[in-house]
């Protein structure tokens, strides 16, 4: 009995001295890493006699990116003495950029702002000559500008060109038709046509007439160039009653200039005949 009593105490013994081994004199603490960088950390374990590993990377607004942010297990927590620490990495502040959005539609804007972890703020409206009516203009802040995230952009949107009153030209000599264009912000597309009742030179319609246009868009204007020319008949030789219902059936008038004693025949005409001449110009035959 004496013997199996002994026995049992060293048994009971050595496990304790074994348990006592696993949980102290295999331990140590783990060394305060915080704030150092992945390099420094991995130094400062070794010297402890243990490893790192990155466990995870994390947004922080204070721990410069790539600098510990935490550790597991904690700052003079155990640890076994061949163990490995795991670190977390700060990523440094989180910031987003504003993305490029000129150009785009307003919807696909909003879209990009959203997926960027920013949020839309109120719109801004504006006239531009070149980017058309809905899509972005501009942003504010401006692109590349680093955010928190979900801090609102304003989007500057596009109205399409700005449009100006058309000023009525008709009737007005082309080179005042277009002075009063250019003086409204509008060009001039000019084209001709002859035309019976306005005087050559003037402009006798324009598209569009009224209303608005937008900035530096073309206004058409139509510009007489007089009656049409029509050729003038030969009547030379021809009795004067004849010729002059044949001047007058073409449009012009007829003006004899009798001489005495002849037999009433055309000798003569002014402006000659298949010369091209306004309706109504005034043919002077002269008669014998």
């Amino acid at each position: 009995p004496a013997a199996l009593l002994l026995i049992l105490a060293l048994a009971v013994g050595l496990s304790g001295f074994a348990w006592f081994y696993a949980a102290v004199l295999s331990k140590t603490t783990t060394p305060g890493l915080l704030n150092l960088t992945r390099t420094e950390a991995a130094d400062k374990a070794a010297a402890s006699g243990l490893g790192v590993d990155v466990i995870e990377r994390r947004y922080d607004e204070v721990v410069p990116a790539g600098s510990v942010l935490d550790t597991d297990p904690g700052p003079g927590q155990s640890i076994d003495k061949d163990g490995t620490v795991g670190l977390v990495l700060s990523r440094g502040p989180e910031r987003y950029e504003v993305p490029a959005l000129r150009g785009r539609t307003e919807e696909a804007a909003r879209r990009l702002l959203e997926e960027t972890n920013l949020a839309v703020g109120n719109s801004e409206h504006r006239y531009h000559g070149k980017i058309e009516r809905g899509s972005v203009i501009d942003t504010d802040p401006a692109a590349g500008t680093s955010l928190k995230p979900g801090t609102a952009v304003v989007l500057v949107i596009s109205d399409g060109k700005e449009p100006v009153a058309v000023p009525n030209v008709v009737t007005l000599p082309v080179e005042e038709a277009t002075k009063a264009l250019t003086a409204a912000d509008l060009r001039a597309n000019i084209t001709e046509k002859f035309d019976e009742t306005v005087p050559a030179g003037a402009v006798v319609s324009q598209d569009p007439a009224n209303g608005t246009a937008d900035k530096n868009s073309i206004v058409e204007l139509v510009v007489s160039k007089g009656p049409p020319l029509v050729e003038v008949p030969q009547v030379v030789g021809k009795n004067v009653a004849e010729a002059q219902q044949i001047i007058t059936d073409a449009g012009f008038v007829p003006a004899p200039q009798q001489l005495p004693g002849g037999p009433g025949t055309v000798l003569n005409q002014d402006p000659g005949g298949g010369s091209k001449q306004p309706k109504g110009t005034t043919i002077t035959l002269y008669v014998f």
